[in-house]
């Protein structure tokens, strides 16, 4: 039997007489770093604040040891000691012993009446202790923080005293305080702070303001290609940033950095020339690739180190999408936000230019086309190659031909929808639009005669030669296009499409020797239709951003209306979008009324709430509308009748050999049998093995006629 020990008491206790109590009211586990820093305080200057515990009973009597109900941070960081062997398991600890009845009141009172130190005093108190000698590594050591932690907080300490009062009275914010602290001038913090006004007074914005002009390297996308180490080697200075972990700072020389950077694209311009372009050029930006036909090329398959770089990369978008996507279910859009989706978008245009990488073209495509250089937003360089500009041959585009160099204009405006997704939509408008041309021949066979009449008797630059008798080249855009959406499977186009295309195909003979002869003999509408298909495969609508298209016209021939093919929803396109975008697109589709109800929820909620308002619009992103589809019309009020005017005179009939002709949709040949279980036969082609067995049991063909 162990001695009662008297409740309020302060003892020496051994430490491995103590244990967690489960009256502490501490439940959520703290962080290791935070317990390795608060060891780290300990071993240094030993135990600051007592631990509070309460006697071990078993049957109504002191076990002599003693539960922790509230130190649960310390006890841990002394296990942690002694685990590491820089405390002994015997320690004497001080505690306060306290009576069961009261353990876990005493537990919450120690745990919230505690109110920790404000950020400026920690400040100073770090600057103190610099001043009475102490070392930046020392202070690290006994405080669990990195020398750079305290390089941070003496850095802030630095300040204008004003302006760490205005931070104590709660008119500034920590990064605020971090943003002014770019300069060590207290009257240039003081004076950039009174003279901003407060929605100019974000931290990009401050720190901008005492750059005085320099070069931020994070956004300027020249400042990233050239890098800093090269900038530095070449003698130029840069005031960096001591509050970023990817060490960012300010490019003090334009002009030094211009340089570099005209250089670096001087070379690679170099490099471009000789692989044997019939022409190359340097632009500042390039978004414009709808004003270029493409060479043909094919595609070789990535090395190890490309394929180990795809991976990577991946991996790394999926791991960003994954934290941003928490991030606006939390509705936080703050800098962290912003930080994700830059390094989204990076990450995109860096698979992007790995994937033009993996592209090869022959000679003869090379000596007819050529190669646009540029820089990415991300600071990475990106090469356009096989373009053809429209209209002007060999020609270079908008630059001068002589030095490769265009002079930039103004700023394009950053694309709507990011280039997957862009990729994504379009595959769905390429399924429809191959559909609509298998279903009207007439429209497909228009499409194939102005290619074969461009490349043959026009001199389309993108002629590349083929060895066959037709000399024509075509590539399939059908079977490609679930590459660019996983979700195309299940459109009515595609299904639709697919079956035409099976249904098609299983007519004509396996031996590629019989073919020929079998078109020969096939009636002119069935090689039609076969044609069509044929055609319809070749046409790729594809792209990675918005604009004009190439398709455009056909869509427009054959009437492609999307909003019978796709339809908005989470898993085809919300999902996909900041919550902003999708607001945008309920605001345009119906009313600002019904998009700002959407504005309060979680990412997945508004999806499935925007896909119930868009549902019934017709609604379309803009990518899918065709050049000349208007924004969806909201619903107007009701207008008041007014008498009908006089029917205007009827306009005189245009001569029957001017007149012109009107296209008829050839409809798919409609079934002419049909069994029991679903099975059906147009009854052109071989008839297919479940009608073939029905006649070998002794069935007629008329008994599955349909009516």
């Amino acid at each position: 039997m162990t001695a009662t020990t008297t409740a309020g008491t302060h003892s020496l206790i051994s430490l491995s007489r103590l244990f967690l109590s489960s009256d502490n009211a501490r439940k959520t586990p703290p962080k290791r770093a935070a317990i390795e820093a608060l060891a780290a305080s300990i071993a240094a200057h030993g135990l600051l604040q007592n631990l509070v515990v309460m006697p071990e009973l078993k049957n109504g009597e002191e076990t002599g040891r003693y539960e922790v109900i509230a130190g649960q941070r310390r006890w841990l960081a002394m296990q942690h000691l002694v685990s590491s062997e820089k405390m002994d398991a015997h320690y004497s600890v001080d505690c306060t012993v306290r009576h069961a009845d009261i353990a876990t009141e005493a537990s919450v009172a120690e745990n919230t009446m505690r109110e920790p130190m404000h950020p400026a005093d920690e400040f100073e108190a770090f600057k103190a202790m610099i001043d009475q000698g102490a070392k930046i590594e020392d202070i690290a050591a006994n405080f669990g923080v990195t020398p750079l932690v305290v390089q941070r907080r003496l850095k802030l300490a630095n300040v204008s005293p004003k302006m760490i009062q205005i931070y104590r009275d709660g008119d500034a914010s920590l990064d605020q305080l971090m943003a002014l602290a770019i300069t060590d001038d207290h009257d240039a913090q003081e004076r950039t702070w009174n003279e901003s006004d407060n929605w100019d007074r974000q931290a990009t914005r401050l720190r901008a303001k005492l750059a005085k002009g320099a070069v931020e390297v994070r956004s300027n996308k020249l400042a990233r290609f050239v890098g800093m180490d090269a900038y530095e080697a070449a003698g130029g200075h840069v005031e960096r940033d001591l509050f970023s972990d990817n060490g960012d700072g300010f490019m003090a020389d334009a002009e030094l950095l211009e340089r570099l950077a005209s250089d670096k694209l001087d070379a690679e311009l170099e490099r471009v020339r000789a692989e044997g372009w019939s022409w190359a050029e340097v632009r500042a930006d390039f978004f414009e690739t709808w004003k270029f036909d493409e060479a043909i090329c094919t595609t070789r398959k990535p090395t190890t180190k490309e394929r180990s770089r795809i991976e990577s990369l991946k991996a790394d978008l999926e791991k960003h999408q994954i934290a941003l996507d928490k991030l606006e279910d939390a509705d936080d859009y703050g800098t962290e936000h912003d930080t994700h989706q830059e390094r989204i978008e990076e990450i995109e245009e860096q698979l992007a230019t790995i994937n033009l990488a993996l592209n090869d073209w022959a000679t003869e495509a090379k000596a007819t086309a050529g190669a646009i250089i540029a820089v990415t937003s991300a600071g990475e360089l990106k090469v356009h190659r096989g373009l053809i500009a429209r209209g002007r041959g060999s020609v270079t585009g908008a630059g001068d031909a002589s030095s490769g160099r265009t002079i930039p204009g103004d700023k394009p405006k950053k694309p709507a929808l990011s280039e997957s997704l862009a990729k994504r939509l379009t595959a769905h408008r390429t399924a429809a639009l191959q559909l609509q041309m298998v279903e009207q021949p007439h429209i497909a066979l228009a499409v194939l005669a102005h290619a074969l009449v461009g490349r043959l008797f026009r001199k389309a630059q993108s002629l590349t030669t083929n060895k066959t008798a037709l000399h024509f080249s075509i590539e399939n855009g059908m079977d490609p296009l679930p590459n660019y959406a996983d979700d195309i499977e299940t459109s009515p186009a595609w299904t639709k499409l697919q079956a035409i295309r099976k249904e098609i195909l299983a007519t004509l003979p396996k031996s590629d020797k019989d073919q020929l002869q079998q078109l020969i003999a096939m009636p002119q509408q069935d090689l039609l239709q076969l044609l069509a298909l044929c055609t319809a495969a070749g046409v790729n609508a594809v792209t990675g951003i918005e604009g004009p298209n190439a398709a455009d016209a056909i869509a427009e021939a054959v009437e492609l209306d999307m909003a019978q093919w796709w339809t908005a929803t989470p898993a085809s396109f919300l999902n996909h979008l900041p919550k902003a975008r999708a607001i945008e697109a309920v605001a345009e589709a119906t009313s600002k009324k019904d998009a700002e109800a959407l504005a309060t929820m979680k990412k997945d909620k508004l999806a499935q709430a925007a896909e119930q308002k868009l549902a019934g619009t017709g609604w379309l992103p803009k990518i899918l509308r065709g050049p000349k589809k208007a924004t969806p019309k909201k619903a107007a009020p009701e207008k008041k009748k007014t008498a009908a005017k006089p029917a205007a005179p009827a306009k005189t009939a245009a001569p029957a050999d001017l007149a012109k002709p009107t296209l008829k949709k050839l409809s798919h040949p409609a079934v002419r049998y049909r069994d029991s279980a679903g099975n059906t036969w147009t009854g052109r082609g071989k008839r297919p093995g479940w009608l073939a067995q029905a006649l070998a049991d002794g069935k007629t063909l008329d008994a599955f006629l349909t009516r």
